[in-house]
């Protein structure tokens, strides 16, 4: 049987089962809708480990470089550690080119 390490804590994975069951199924808070990778809304961070490409099918390049994973699609085959992604990784750079008043104030 195969570990996750997830926010300082292990839990004991089933064989065949995704990251997000574990963590569900030991009453970690996790957002998810789906559950089939689309919403991209279980979106974690492995942590010295390698994900398989299920796992990060339909994320960004650069998202993946940095090891985010799909906790939906993410079955591991042995122990794995996770974490909640940085700020960096749910943020967009914009620039802002002008305002204007859709109301009179």
């Amino acid at each position: 049987m195969s570990e996750l390490s997830f926010e300082g804590k292990q839990y004991a994975l089933a064989d065949g089962e995704s990251v997000l069951d574990c963590l569900l199924r030991n009453q970690q808070a996790l957002p998810y809708s789906c559950k089939t990778g689309l919403c991209q809304s279980c979106l974690v961070q492995a942590v010295d480990c390698t994900v398989p490409a299920k796992a990060t099918q339909g994320l960004k390049a650069t998202l993946q470089a940095s090891g985010h994973a799909l906790a939906c699609q993410w079955v591991p085959d042995g122990d794995v550690k996770a974490q909640l992604p940085g700020s960096a990784a749910s943020t967009v750079a914009v620039r802002i080119s002008g305002l204007q008043l859709l109301n009179p104030v």
